[in-house]
């Protein structure tokens, strides 16, 4: 829900409309743009996020829980999805038990459960409504660009 949305500013550039950007950004002084301070998942559960076309997952790892509030939301639109794994490869409990698996399976060995990482993130999209996706996928880096449809 950051980043510094460089496709947004040349897409203002190249279509000429007035594109608004709302960035929001946990660390403080890190972002040199306008922009909400603190928790993004907080920000989007309390928005309305109607208004835009486009939303921006740039949060630090695997965007799990912001894809589920957008889910939650019936949000209608694009979104781009940066997610990124831990250095062990761990996914979300929120992934897996979408993939099936149980607290209890979930709390003994979640890094086993997290092999075909994937695989297991491309489920959790397909569960949330999204049946389309492109990008590029590098080891753990998954860079997505799907569309939301209520």
């Amino acid at each position: 829900m950051q980043g510094n949305l460089h496709y947004g500013r040349k897409s203002k550039k190249r279509t000429g409309k007035n594109i608004e950007i709302t960035r929001v950004e946990k660390i403080k002084n890190k972002c040199p743009f306008p922009h909400l301070q603190g928790d993004n998942l907080k920000f989007l559960v309390g928005m309305d996020i109607s208004k835009y076309n486009i939303i921006d997952m740039d949060a630090y790892g695997v965007p799990a829980e912001l894809i589920e509030a957008l889910w939650m939301k019936s949000y209608y639109g694009v979104v781009v999805i940066t997610a990124i794994r831990s250095v062990m490869g761990r996914m979300p409990d929120i992934i897996l038990a979408a993939n099936g698996y149980t607290e209890p399976m979930i709390k003994k060995a979640p890094i086993l459960l997290s092999s075909n990482g994937l695989e297991k993130f491309l489920n959790f999209l397909y569960i949330k409504g999204i049946r389309k996706v492109s990008g590029f996928f590098f080891d753990r880096k998954y860079y997505i660009t799907c569309k939301m449809e209520a």
